[in-house]
């Protein structure tokens, strides 16, 4: 088939299309849900407020709120989770394909590569944060694929677009919008005289016009806090915490990658003579001189490492910024340095590069289908127990205590209020005066000192451990606990052995109640049953 049938038209449609099919078949149920289901008061939460409440209501970012909206409209749990894998992939999708065709001018071979990719998953790998591609954490996930399109966009010439993304990714990820923000202006300031600043002005009005306006409604909203106790706060990041943590794993393979990713992206440099691909390579060279150097200090010098980036930032964040687009640039690049060496002619080099990655997808046939064919979905899932769900839920306020992996389906389908997500406890540096709570509800409810975690640096508590100290709770504390919390059910899978008298059963799952004389005329009473 003809390079010129690959066109960017017909590229376009099958990336679209490529990643609605990949979306469909993805059943992560994104973690943005909760936020929009509480932003939008779908889930009531009772006095006292919650640190998992506090933490939803006072986070500031464009997702939150996007979802909100679509609850408000009446969109479903699983349209809103399918829309953000989609949005997801397609920006991953178009990333690849615009960074790889600016550098080696091939639509065969950079719709190949990009297909390669996206079914593959393929990227570098890891540091202390992982390179979340198809993922539940959607904040993670979509400010990585947006990103990987904006460098996608540089390369291509669409600073317009490029601009206005990298000044919403601020809204979506403050961190991260920041990150690129910044590096996208020291180079569009090295290259000052080879940009046209008026036609720019526009995308970056419009762009702070947008995060303005969605700060002012998070302010709006928010229900912000200032007093924590700094050593709660620090016995969190000590005993707790896994990015930030000093730890002894050094990721040579990723470092190797990426120092060979410098070395092709010079010779790219010297090879196209194209300025956007010029300007692309040195932002992702800049974001690499800078990333590295932070993640070399944090690594082999934790003490000396400032505090805003040990608490806060995440260093080994920044470094995965180039994990998407690292195989595409090194693939396109190689086949450009080829062709200015005169080694192959173009169309057999990259004839022989889509035979390979053919031959490779056709190899790794049975991880792609079980990638993208969940026989037993978590949407599968959610809706079958949402469909069971006893109305008495409905009858009686107050938080629902369960495990780690039951908390979602408290949110989601009983749409009830936890006090923590025991799962989810990272989000501690970004709100401190939280800690004190939090310490609170895992040394008094879960039964574990906050300085003796079971798993060290590790920011949740595992399902063993907190089924084995509720099983021996007794009685008389579960009314403490209950009264103190304002816990009204407790939700376990029916293996646990409990010291209270399971009242239902759904799903092999025992309901507990808990804020009332334990007995089965109370119970039957207010749950109307």
């Amino acid at each position: 088939m003809s390079n010129k049938f690959f066109s960017n038209r017909f590229n376009f449609i099958f990336i679209i299309s490529l990643a609605f099919v990949i979306s469909l078949s993805l059943d992560y149920n994104q973690r943005v849900i909760e936020a929009g289901l509480i932003l939008a008061n779908q889930i009531e939460f009772p006095s006292p407020l919650s640190p998992f409440y506090l933490y939803i209501k006072n986070s500031w970012t464009l997702l939150n709120q996007f979802a909100a909206g679509l609850f408000i409209l009446n969109f479903s749990q699983n349209f809103i989770s399918f829309l953000f894998i989609f949005i997801s992939t397609l920006m991953f999708g178009l990333g690849i394909y615009f960074t790889s065709k600016a550098i080696c001018q091939n639509y065969l071979l950079s719709l190949f590569i990009t297909i390669y990719v996206l079914l593959l998953g393929k990227n570098f790998g890891d540091t202390d944060y992982p390179t979340l591609f198809y993922s539940q954490e959607t904040y993670s996930m979509i400010s990585l694929s947006l990103s990987t399109l904006i460098f996608g966009l540089i390369f291509n010439s669409n600073l317009k677009l490029a601009s206005f993304l990298s000044i919403i990714l601020v809204a979506i990820h403050p961190l991260i919008g920041i990150w690129v923000l910044g590096i996208n202006f020291l180079v569009f300031l090295i290259n000052l005289n080879k940009i046209e600043l008026k036609q720019l002005i526009a995308s970056i009005f419009s762009g702070f016009l947008l995060i303005i306006l969605s700060f002012i409604l998070f302010y709006s909203n928010a229900d912000l806090q200032y007093s924590y106790q700094i050593n709660d706060y620090q016995d969190y990041i000590n005993f707790w915490d896994g990015h930030r943590s000093q730890n002894e794993i050094f990721h040579y393979e990723y470092i190797i990658k990426t120092f060979l990713l410098i070395a092709v992206l010079i010779s790219i440099f010297k090879f196209n003579p194209t300025k956007y691909v010029k300007m692309g390579s040195q932002i992702i060279l800049l974001s690499i001189l800078i990333s590295l150097p932070i993640y070399l200090l944090f690594k082999n010098f934790y003490n000396l490492t400032p505090a805003f980036l040990t608490e806060t930032s995440i260093p080994s964040r920044f470094l995965i910024q180039h994990s998407i687009v690292g195989w595409p640039i090194l693939i396109s690049g190689a086949l450009l340095i080829l062709k200015r060496l005169n080694i192959f002619y173009e169309k057999k080099y990259s004839l022989i590069i889509v035979s390979v990655l053919t031959i490779h997808l056709l190899m790794q046939h049975n991880s792609i289908m079980a990638k993208f064919n969940v026989p037993f979905s978590s949407f599968k899932n959610s809706t079958e127990q949402k469909s069971a769900v006893p109305t008495f839920f409905d009858k009686h306020n107050g938080y629902v205590l369960t495990n780690n992996s039951l908390s979602r389906l408290v949110l989601h389908d009983l749409k009830k209020p936890i006090l923590v997500d025991i799962g989810q406890l990272d989000f501690l540096p970004y709100h401190k005066y939280l800690a004190d709570e939090v310490k609170e509800i895992i040394q008094d409810v879960y039964k574990v000192d906050f300085k003796k975690p079971p798993i060290l640096n590790a920011p949740y508590l595992d399902d063993i451990t907190i089924h084995n100290n509720f099983s021996k709770i007794s009685l008389d504390e579960w009314k403490q606990i209950s009264e103190k919390f304002n816990i009204t059910f407790i939700v376990l899978p029916e293996e646990v052995k409990m010291m209270l008298t399971p009242y239902l059963n759904f799903n092999n799952l025992n309901v507990y109640f808990s804020s009332d004389e334990l007995t089965l005329e109370n119970f039957q009473k207010i749950a109307n049953i």
